[in-house]
């Protein structure tokens, strides 16, 4: 049985979450379809928003990285910034290089804290509970996805994917 295009797009992000420098070949091997069609999702993906950047990241790019909490980002050259985040208090955590510390000059900082290396894990995952929309089962592995009128589903298993893809009424 041939992959939904839209389930093959999460099995390649995943697969580029743990290595963006994968060639077509060797992501299509992985996933048992072919270079062109991997090609095109990774087109796909792109236009349509799911990856927004690559990164290649250096030895010397993961040390000496100044992390601050500043209020705002406005005045702060984004072209300086390695990443940021917006907390949840509306504040945002900002991470550069510590030889660009001058950039914050005449912004306020809340705190300022130097990282002496940077580790990166594995893709980051929460432990949470996913339900099969169609059944109410709690899945136990890999949910799989079902696109229903643009919105997104979780099934458990290959029947109740069926039967959600088939406007089917949930059971639950």
């Amino acid at each position: 049985m041939r992959i939904s295009d839209n389930e093959m797009k999460f099995r390649l992000a995943e697969l580029l979450k743990a290595n963006s420098r994968e060639s077509t070949v060797e992501l299509a091997r992985k996933l048992g379809t072919n270079r062109t069609r991997i090609a095109r999702l990774l087109d796909s993906m792109t236009s349509e928003g799911w990856i927004t950047r690559f990164t290649i990241l250096t030895e010397q790019e993961n040390n000496d990285l100044l992390i601050a909490k500043v209020p705002s980002i406005e005045g702060i050259d984004e072209d300086k910034l390695l990443e940021h985040f917006e907390l949840i208090d509306s504040s945002f955590i900002v991470i550069l290089f510590y030889k660009d510390l001058h950039i914050l000059d005449g912004i306020r900082v809340d705190e300022i804290r130097i990282a002496k290396k940077r580790v990166a894990g594995s893709a980051i995952s929460q432990d949470i509970k996913v339900t099969c929309d169609y059944c109410g089962k709690t899945v136990e592995n890999s949910p799989i996805r079902v696109m229903v009128s643009g919105r997104l589903k979780y099934a458990c298993c290959p029947n109740c994917s069926h039967d959600l893809k088939n406007g089917k009424k949930p059971m639950i």
